[in-house]
């Protein structure tokens, strides 16, 4: 999904109206319709030709989710440690060590 389907979706989401959208960043009607619409389309291009330069996505996080997605990219135990023994493994383990000590 592109970002701009995205911020176009967060805006209908959280019922913010392109008038308002231009009075909260002190930009004329024409000039932020233009930026939406893809007039303005060398920084969208560009934007897009940056992500997939280092074959990432741009993706439109609201600020009340951004801790949540930095933890989960962080990986501070959201994830699965892959890298820990199974319980049966750990069972295997502890058979063998009392029969082969």
């Amino acid at each position: 999904m592109s970002f701009l389907t995205q911020f176009e979706s967060l805006m209908l989401q959280r019922g913010v109206a392109l008038e308002t959208l231009a009075e909260r960043m002190s930009m004329s009607m024409p000039a932020l319709s233009s930026a939406l619409v893809g007039t303005d389309s060398e920084a969208n291009s560009t934007l897009s030709a940056l992500a997939a330069a280092m074959e990432a996505e741009w993706i439109l996080v609201p600020k009340e989710h951004v801790r949540e997605l930095q933890r989960l990219l962080e990986r501070d135990g959201t994830a699965p440690d892959y890298s820990a023994l199974s319980a049966a493994e750990l069972f295997l383990r502890s058979i063998s060590d009392r029969h082969y000590p």
